[in-house]
């Protein structure tokens, strides 16, 4: 799964929606942002019995490298 350069997805006028199920992932740009919508990065996790507050620490520790 491929993902293009940032520079090339800051001038998209679109979204990229990356999902992933276990080593099985795609990749593709879903839909244009509103006007007045934020371009934001969201993170959303699916499953049972997940540590939230474990995997938000993992996932900030990762990101403060």
């Amino acid at each position: 799964c491929e993902i293009p350069p940032a520079a090339l997805l800051l001038r998209k006028p679109m979204r990229l929606l990356i999902q992933g199920v276990g080593t099985r992932f795609d990749k593709h740009f879903d839909r244009a942002w509103s006007a007045d919508e934020a371009r934001i990065t969201r993170l959303v996790l699916i499953g049972q019995e997940l540590d939230a507050a474990g995997l938000e620490a993992q996932l900030r520790a990762a990101l403060s490298v």
